[in-house]
């Protein structure tokens, strides 16, 4: 009688599991948020992007990386085309 009691327990346990799992798919898959804008750069240019600027030193053995937001810069931000990159992509 007891095994037979512990094999009810391991199958209520198993359903419980699978229910919990079921409704975890559920719920994850309810909540999903939207691409920021301008993702993929769709619109050709920085729009919805930040730019950065900045300046690398080092001291002894670590080096300190200091970054300031900024406006786009020629040579610096450049947007290229698919191909064949403006002659800035070697490859």
């Amino acid at each position: 009688m007891e095994n037979l009691t512990i094999f009810y327990l391991s199958v209520y346990f198993r359903y419980q599991l699978v229910l919990l799992l079921f409704n975890f798919c559920l719920i994850s898959s309810a909540i999903s948020q939207n691409c920021p804008y301008n993702i993929d750069f769709e619109t050709g240019t920085f729009n919805g992007w930040n730019c950065y600027i900045g300046t690398v030193t080092d001291v002894g053995t670590t080096n300190i990386i200091t970054l300031s937001t900024s406006l786009p810069l020629f040579g610096r931000h450049t947007m290229c085309s698919t191909y064949p990159g403006d002659g800035l992509d070697p490859t």
